[in-house]
C-alpha cells in the first residue's frame, strides 16, 4: 500500500490549502515525531513479543524405567488424579443425597 507521486501530491496540496502555508512546516514536523513514535512502538512490541517470552528450562528428567525419581513423578501424579476424583465422586454423592431429599420431600 505505498503512494505514488501523484498522490502524495494530491495530499499536499490538499494539506496545503487546508492548513496554510504558515501551518504546513509545524503539520510536517508533528507528523514525522507521530510516524517516529509509531515505528518505535511497533519495534518495542515486536521484541517484547518474540524477544520477551523467556520460559524456565526444564531440568532433563531419567525417565528409564528403573529410575526412582520417574516412580515418584508417576505416584505423585497418580495420587493427584485420585484425589480429584474423590472429590467428584463427594460431589456426586452430595447431589443425589440432594435429590433423593428434594423427591421424598416432595412426594410425602
Amino acid at each position: 500500500m505505498g503512494l505514488g507521486a501523484g498522490e502524495l501530491a494530491l495530499i499536499l496540496v490538499i494539506a496545503y490549502v487546508v492548513v496554510g502555508p504558515e501551518d504546513m512546516v509545524k503539520l510536517a514536523r508533528t507528523l514525522a515525531r507521530t510516524l517516529r513514535q509509531l515505528r518505535k512502538l511497533t519495534v518495542d512490541l515486536h521484541e517484547e513479543a518474540v524477544g520477551g517470552i523467556d520460559l524456565p528450562s526444564v531440568p532433563d528428567l531419567d525417565l528409564s524405567p528403573d529410575n526412582t525419581g520417574r516412580k515418584d513423578i508417576i505416584k505423585d501424579a497418580a495420587g493427584s488424579v485420585t484425589s480429584d476424583l474423590d472429590g467428584v465422586l463427594k460431589e456426586i454423592q452430595k447431589a443425589e443425597e440432594e435429590l433423593r431429599e428434594k423427591t421424598n420431600g416432595g412426594t410425602a
